[in-house]
């Protein structure tokens, strides 16, 4: 697969701000070794990371689109069926839509149209839940 970096997409770290989604409060800390597994990533394919306060879930959903390599390192939540990017704290934190500007769903993930031959999701969580494949 020739790769570049229009075609990678490799997210650690986010800058996640605390949150209320559904009523439950969420402070979720820094991920330093997810930074440096993305970055080691990075370097090994040649290209840049998307770290901290710029692995928002837009940036990483605009990315997905194109990625035929895609390596996610961030919060997760199996039980909840979410993985966490960057915001800021200019909502709310208690308005859920503020929440969901943070959370990427398996229903975004199927809204998109990738072409990636390759899916690395590096989370706590990231080997729980149940396994659906398409």
């Amino acid at each position: 697969i020739p790769l570049d970096s229009n075609n990678v997409c490799i997210v650690g770290n986010p800058t996640i701000p605390f949150f209320k989604f559904k009523g439950e409060p969420w402070s979720l800390g820094r991920l330093p070794f997810s930074e440096e597994e993305a970055n080691r990533t990075a370097y090994t394919l040649h290209t840049k990371p998307i770290l901290g306060n710029e692995a928002t879930k837009d940036v990483v959903k605009s990315k997905l689109k194109h990625s035929k390599v895609i390596h996610l390192a961030t919060h997760g939540c199996a039980n909840a069926g979410f993985l966490v990017f960057a915001g800021s704290n200019a909502f709310s934190v208690d308005d859920d839509t503020f929440a969901k500007s943070l959370l990427l769903f398996p229903e975004d993930i199927e809204a998109l149209s990738i072409p990636a031959a390759l899916v690395v999701l590096s989370s706590c969580d990231s080997g729980r839940g149940t396994f659906k494949a398409d």
